[in-house]
């Protein structure tokens, strides 16, 4: 089997800490491959005037259609991840 190299596909579905890339390159889309843990949600906290106080908010950073960058575990096309949200 050829060695993969990291290529930049675009969301097509998105399940939990897994997502499906459409990788334009090979005219393919990818199985079910795993989403870097850093990409999965980010959180804002805002203080609240008193001491100690705050609001919090979490919310998913991954969108279908957004472009990423997808890196193949050994080269091995079966492991791919999404490691980074580009733009």
């Amino acid at each position: 089997m050829q060695a993969m190299f990291p290529q930049l596909g675009v969301l097509t579905s998105i399940g939990g800490n897994t997502a499906r890339v459409y990788l334009p390159l090979f005219k393919v889309e990818t199985g079910w491959i795993r989403i870097s843990s850093n990409l999965l949600y980010e959180l804002e906290v805002t203080l609240a005037g008193q001491p100690g106080t705050f609001d919090k908010i979490a919310y998913d950073t991954l969108k279908i259609g957004d472009e990423v960058l997808v890196v193949f575990a050994n080269g091995d096309i079966n492991q791919g991840i999404i490691t980074v949200r580009v733009g």
